[in-house]
């Protein structure tokens, strides 16, 4: 086989793993300025924490964020 085209194939193999491996969710960070009320809406929209847990909506993350002095942000907007 010739150098030119053992490479080429090489590099399509290579693409190939490459665009098969699931890749990691950039982390996003919550808008808790959105929350700077007392308390948070009830409406159900989940985000998943970067801690690993569900939170029922952004509000909740904000507040917990608040309540323990962490940085959770958010991994994916639906449940963990």
């Amino acid at each position: 086989m010739e150098p030119k085209l053992a490479r080429i194939i090489l590099f399509c193999t290579l693409v190939a793993v490459l665009l098969r491996v699931p890749q990691p969710e950039a982390a996003e960070a919550p808008k808790c300025h959105l929350y700077e009320l007392p308390g948070c809406p009830r409406n159900f929209k989940p985000v998943c924490g970067t801690d690993g847990k569900s939170y029922s909506n952004e509000c909740m993350l904000c507040a917990l964020n608040r309540e323990n002095r962490q940085k959770v942000q958010i991994k994916s907007p639906h449940e963990c």
